[in-house]
């Protein structure tokens, strides 16, 4: 179980690694974000976080060809 820190609770939600990182890098007014504040920092963490989401959807795709088949999909 993970911690809820808007709930104060428990909880068993899962995020996808490209919703965290959306959240972490989000821009939010009067909040200093510190991984923003260090550019080639940042660019490289950007560029690993992407590279990691890459091979999470492509370690998915691969052993879920048969859920994934475009012929079951309903065409419009």
């Amino acid at each position: 179980m993970k911690w809820d820190h808007v709930r104060g609770a428990e909880t068993n939600k899962k995020v996808s690694a490209m919703n965290l990182y959306a959240y972490r890098l989000m821009v939010r007014a009067g909040e200093d974000n510190t991984i923003r504040r260090c550019r080639h920092l940042f660019n490289r963490y950007v560029v690993d976080m992407y590279a990691k989401i890459e091979s999470e959807q492509s370690r998915y795709i691969k052993p879920n060809q048969a859920k994934l088949r475009s012929e079951e999909y309903i065409h419009f």
